[in-house]
């Protein structure tokens, strides 16, 4: 009786705290509002500018640049500000993103941008 009962108090407190930390946690975390007016513009022939509404509960945003088929095209950013610059972007290229506030352990849903075609640049012919 005693080995049992060193089983069940071993196991009590581990089953506790998943519980409490049960009672405070959303199902699907998504508790923040999803970021609006999200826009990406040329910024200049290789950089892309970024910009959207700040969500009042967020502690930071992150953000996923992807080509416009959804490959992505870089690392997620953290960032704290409601607009960011992407400098040395791929000529020739499409691309859109993707972003979302955090605060802690909950987030937002995605906010998908529109989709920003940087231009072709050509090389010149040599001369000969």
């Amino acid at each position: 009786m005693e080995k049992m009962l060193k089983k069940i108090f071993a196991i009590l407190p581990a089953a506790m705290l998943v519980a409490a930390c049960g009672k405070h946690a959303p199902e699907n975390r998504m508790v923040l509002p999803t970021p609006s007016g999200l826009t990406m513009s040329l910024y200049d022939p290789t950089s892309l500018l970024i910009t959207w509404e700040p969500v009042e509960e967020a502690a930071h945003y992150n953000i996923v640049l992807e080509e416009a088929d959804g490959t992505s095209a870089g690392e997620t950013a953290q960032v704290e500000e409601t607009s960011v610059l992407i400098r040395n972007v791929e000529d020739g290229k499409s691309y859109r993103c993707r972003v979302r506030a955090v605060n802690g352990y909950d987030y937002s849903d995605f906010a998908i941008s529109n989709t920003v075609d940087v231009p072709a640049v050509e090389e010149p012919e040599p001369e000969m």
